[in-house]
């Protein structure tokens, strides 16, 4: 568990480093991360990552690339009208995790 411990830890400082950047950059403070696709069936990453960014994470859909191409086929068929309303079918059916910030001072002094 230690080396999986130490990928994990440096995978949520990674996320950190450029949530941060991201934000000094576009000049916006950002409430919520959401991350999608496979890694985010990892749920001990998910609530690290939320940990070292002290802000919510949300997690899902898993198969995030499928469903954004089925949904632009959809547009594309008229089927649905604009990005928005195939964001909300995506949402709603698709697992989406919360994960709250819990243990923001450990990954301070990190």
């Amino acid at each position: 568990m230690e080396r999986l411990q130490c990928v994990y830890e440096s995978l949520a400082l990674k996320f950190r480093y450029y949530f941060e950047l991201l934000e000094r950059f576009s000049g916006k403070r950002f409430q919520i991360l959401h991350l999608v696709g496979g890694g985010t069936k990892n749920r001990i990453l998910c609530q690290w990552v939320a940990d070292s960014i002290g802000r919510q994470v949300m997690s899902g859909p898993t198969e995030a690339t499928a469903i954004g191409n089925l949904l632009m086929q959809l547009k594309a068929d008229g089927e649905i009208e604009n990005i928005e309303e195939g964001r909300k079918i995506s949402f709603s059916s698709s697992e989406v995790f919360k994960y709250n910030s819990k243990d923001t001072d450990r990954w301070d002094e990190v």
